[in-house]
């Protein structure tokens, strides 16, 4: 099982040794890889890509729901049923971009 602690660690391991960190667990005859770098984290289960996620963050971070996720989804390819529908993501870039003197004057009518 994958945990908040074994991900810290290994994100530790990386700062020391200012490289990326590749792990690969084989339990019960599956394999379960983590890449960490940059404050990231990476995990596959049988060469599927599961989960991506920053380590530490304002906004998110790997935490025990995190964890919970992996476990489920581990759960769902074991059985051969679809997790994407309830555990997957697509990572969006959007963005929005507000010309500076914009995000200004909203700021000064606020005040």
């Amino acid at each position: 099982m994958i945990t908040v602690g074994i991900i810290r660690e290994l994100e530790f391991m990386a700062k020391a040794v200012d490289s990326d960190v590749y792990v690969v667990m084989r339990i019960a005859n599956k394999n379960i890889s983590m890449k960490i770098w940059d404050n990231s984290v990476i995990i596959s289960y049988e060469g599927r890509k599961i989960w991506e996620e920053n380590i530490y963050g304002e906004a998110n971070w790997f935490g025990i729901e995190s964890c919970d996720s992996i476990a489920r989804i581990i759960s769902c390819i074991d059985k051969g049923e679809s997790w994407q529908e309830s555990y997957g993501w697509n990572k969006s870039d959007n963005k929005v971009h507000v010309p500076l003197d914009e995000a200004i004057g909203e700021v000064a009518k606020d005040e």
